[in-house]
């Protein structure tokens, strides 16, 4: 995971492509059943209506369906 703060700047400028700011942000990962994943979903969802941050800085949350990997 990369990240920017006061204190931690790495040596390159950006991961975007351009300069005028940094970005914190965290990812986080999980293997779950659907009825799990769908209840993470709408809980985001309801989480990002109520709060507003729907509008500035909303949580995100995606499901991938992995097949097969190597």
């Amino acid at each position: 995971m990369a990240f920017r703060t006061d204190k931690y700047q790495p040596e390159i400028s950006n991961w975007f492509a351009g300069d005028d700011h940094g970005i914190y942000s965290s990812l986080f990962f999980s293997i779950q059943d659907e009825k799990c994943v769908k209840r993470v979903i709408e809980e985001v969802k309801i989480y990002n209506k109520e709060t507003g941050a729907e509008k500035q800085n909303p949580l995100h949350a995606y499901s991938l369906s992995v097949e097969e990997s190597a």
